[in-house]
């Protein structure tokens, strides 16, 4: 099996995490970018994800739409997808200054998440979802080093403090650019049954 060339670090306690974060962000060279990632969940409004990179402060988010509590897994693949962008208008914006571009560090507060996007490997569906976006991450693991960091939410980190902030806009706001999370495919199945079920006539009705 080849090698996964993605750098992956998480900590095992918020605290050590929150140190090893602001280090990183302290002792960050002109070269190196940070990408904080963050969701969020707004009853009744909706919910939100964004990416921002420090230095540069570009950011990216959207709005989700059809997030059922049956599709929230399928949520988290959004921040992957905002990350993977932000990364390519780095290197574009970075190349247009002429300017190099060292190591990207994606900073995300989900672990589970973080662990499916390096290790991809259970034949299940869910699994499968995060398929796509690591080969995508793979492949720009090619051309410059990424590493995916824990960095744990209110933590008072200011690039996290950005994308939470971010995220909570874009869930408050329908009218921001969207990203669509398809239904699973059982409950696709069961809409499909639903309009097509035979209609119901009473014996009246069959006179």
């Amino acid at each position: 099996m080849e090698e996964n060339p993605i750098n992956q670090e998480h900590g095992s306690n918020k605290g050590g995490s929150r140190k090893r974060v602001k280090k990183l962000v302290r002792n960050r060279n002109s070269q190196e970018t940070l990408i904080f990632t963050d969701g969020s969940d707004i009853p009744d409004k909706g919910k939100g994800a964004a990416a921002v990179a420090v230095p540069s402060r570009l950011n990216i988010t959207r709005h989700i739409t059809n997030t059922t509590p049956a599709t929230n897994f399928k949520a988290e693949l959004v921040w992957i997808k905002l990350a993977i962008e932000l990364i390519r208008r780095e290197l574009y914006a970075r190349r247009d200054k002429g300017e190099q571009i060292g190591e990207v560090h994606i900073l995300c507060n989900n672990q589970a998440a973080l662990r499916k996007v390096v290790e991809p490997t259970k034949p299940s569906m869910r699994q499968n979802l995060y398929l796509p976006k690591s080969d995508k991450l793979m492949s720009l693991s090619q051309l410059i080093p990424i590493c995916l960091t824990w960095c744990p939410g209110h933590m008072g980190i200011e690039g996290n403090k950005k994308a939470d902030s971010e995220a909570k806009k874009a869930a408050s706001n329908p009218s921001a650019q969207r990203q669509t999370i398809p239904p699973r495919k059982a409950k696709i199945k069961q809409q499909i049954l639903n309009e097509n079920k035979p209609e119901h006539f009473t014996p009246e009705e069959n006179k």
